[in-house]
This record gives structure tokens, C-alpha cells and sequence, in this order.
């Protein structure tokens, strides 16, 4: 597997905690989310950006021993596509493939983030999303395919029609790009969803 750089969104607030600590600092297992995470992604063997958000000196000091790290800030959480947004000239000079993932979602396995990465290579994708399918998905944006199959859309829950709503197959927020065309994309972006 080629080297493969990885983009961590840790600026979200997502789930809202009742905690003055950032969600991707909670633990879990002995260690923060956000390292959980980190830990996945590291055989990945690129280079590794986090966006930031709240408490991001906080971040920014929990993961200070661990190097080559780049920080990015995102003032105004404007979504996933504006956090990414944040870290567009790190991304330009790194080029090649990119893996966005979620800095709060402990649970992923290496093996997981190598077959994204090897499925998006293999088939020359633009954009790889890793989906799953659940039984109960109210929450999670809905991934809606086209009549070839693919995916043709991420309806998030309160965008989506009712027949939208019991699709079972959601967005789990992790991504593969081929980076130009990710940077290309973003220029299209708007938060205009509910």
C-alpha cells in the first residue's frame, strides 16, 4: 500500500457532551478518542493534519509529544467540508491521496482504514465514503445511490424525506480522496443544509 496522508476532523462538536473537556479528549480504553483514531491511522504511514475547533489548545497540548503533527483551526464550525477547507494549502503540497476521518470515533480498526484506502485505489475513485448498514440509523446521514448503484448523495437525518429515513445505510464520516480533485470540489461546498 503507497503512503496515504490522513486529515482528522477534531473540531466538531457532533454528539454534545455535558463536559467543559473536548469530545475527542474523552477517553475510552485509556486513551483519548482522538488518539484512538491517530493509533488507527498511523500505519497509514502519510503525513497526518487535525483540525481544531473548541478547545483547541487543549488538543494541541494533549497531542504536543507525539511529532509531525500539522494543527489547522476552524473559528466557525461550518461542517466537514469547511474543516477540511482549513487545512487546503497543507493538502496542495501534500498532493497525492488523503483520508479524512473523524477525530471522535474511537472504534476504527487499521484493517478498516487499509481496505478504504485499497478499494479507493483499486477502482480509481475521486471519492471513497465508507458506509455501513444499521438497524436503527435516526441520527446518521443517509447515503442515497443512483440508479447505477454508486453513491449519489449524504442526506443528513433532518434534510431527509421520510423515504430518505428508512434507508439503512449511513455516512460513517471517513473518506478516501484523491486530493486535486477533493480541493476541487470544496470550491462547491455550502453549509446550506439544516
Amino acid at each position: 500500500m503507497k503512503r496515504l496522508n490522513t486529515l482528522i476532523l477534531a473540531a466538531g462538536e457532533g454528539t454534545r457532551m455535558k463536559s467543559a473537556l473536548p469530545k475527542v479528549l474523552h477517553e475510552a480504553a485509556g486513551k483519548s478518542l482522538l488518539k484512538h483514531v491517530l493509533s488507527a491511522a498511523a500505519p497509514l504511514k502519510g503525513q497526518t493534519g487535525v483540525v481544531l475547533g473548541r478547545g483547541a489548545d487543549q488538543v494541541k497540548e494533549h497531542l504536543s509529544p507525539l511529532p509531525g503533527i500539522r494543527f489547522f483551526l476552524q473559528e466557525k464550525r461550518l461542517g466537514s467540508g469547511h474543516a477540511v477547507m482549513m487545512a487546503e494549502p497543507w493538502l496542495r503540497r501534500q498532493g497525492g491521496d488523503v483520508v479524512v476521518l473523524c477525530g471522535d470515533a474511537p472504534m476504527i480498526r487499521t484493517e478498516t482504514l487499509k481496505r478504504l484506502a485499497g478499494v479507493h485505489a483499486k477502482e480509481g475513485n475521486s471519492a471513497t465514503v465508507l458506509t455501513a448498514r444499521v438497524p436503527r440509523p435516526f441520527g446518521y446521514g443517509r447515503i442515497v445511490r443512483g440508479p447505477d448503484g454508486r453513491p449519489a448523495a449524504i442526506v443528513e437525518e433532518k434534510d431527509a424525506t421520510p423515504e430518505q429515513r428508512s434507508i439503512d445505510e449511513i455516512n460513517s464520516g471517513m473518506y478516501a480522496f484523491k486530493t486535486p480533485e477533493l480541493l476541487k470540489a470544496l470550491k462547491h461546498v455550502r453549509p446550506n443544509n439544516a
